[in-house]
């Protein structure tokens, strides 16, 4: 008789262990699903945005043809990894322009006028952030002005605002560099501030 005792209480230890990892299974597939989806979703290669307005959207990438293809999404997920400055050519003239790398489902580049109330939202928000806070996924959102040339920034981290105010005599190069330093900080990569 004992050593029936013994298998049963054995097995209800087998059960109650396998219920055990069955339910920690279970709830790493629920936080997986709960997870934030990253990035804009159609494809694998690097994509550019340009956060302007003037093709009908309130950003847009480039086709294959080389031609304007404005973004439904009304935001991108992803990790903040690197803010730079560079100069490129556009429309045979060399400007500056703020560049925003995102690691989404796939690398983003997010492009603006180094000057544009875009750029100045972004930097302004990313600028309050630690680098703990930049090791998480932001949400970037283009959010029209009433001018249909003005296109602001909007940031998100788990679905709260990032505010930060800014005016005339905001110092942007000091702005520039602490959004830079943090995601340095958060990343181990480095920005340019020309």
């Amino acid at each position: 008789m004992q050593t029936q005792t013994a298998t049963a209480d054995d097995l209800a230890t087998i059960l109650a262990t396998a219920l055990a990892e069955q339910t920690a299974l279970l709830q790493r597939i629920a936080l997986k699903l709960e997870q934030t989806q990253l990035g804009l979703h159609d494809g694998g290669a690097m994509t550019i945005i340009y956060a302007n307005r003037q093709h009908g959207s309130l950003w847009y990438r480039l086709g294959s043809d080389r031609n304007p293809v404005g973004i439904e999404e009304t935001a991108l997920t992803g990790y903040c990894t690197k803010i730079e400055f560079p100069r490129v050519e556009r429309r045979g003239k060399e400007v500056p322009k703020l560049q925003i790398t995102m690691q989404g489902d796939r690398p983003y580049v997010v492009e603006c006028g180094y000057n544009r109330n875009f750029a100045k939202g972004f930097l302004s928000a990313i600028a309050l952030m630690s680098p703990f806070q930049l090791r998480q996924p932001i949400t970037i959102c283009p959010s029209p002005g009433d001018d249909d040339k003005v296109l602001f920034c909007r940031v998100y981290q788990n679905g709260q605002a990032v505010y930060a105010s800014y005016g005339e005599d905001t110092d942007w190069r000091l702005t520039a560099k602490a959004a830079i330093d943090a995601v340095t900080q958060a990343w181990g990569t480095s920005g340019s501030t020309e």
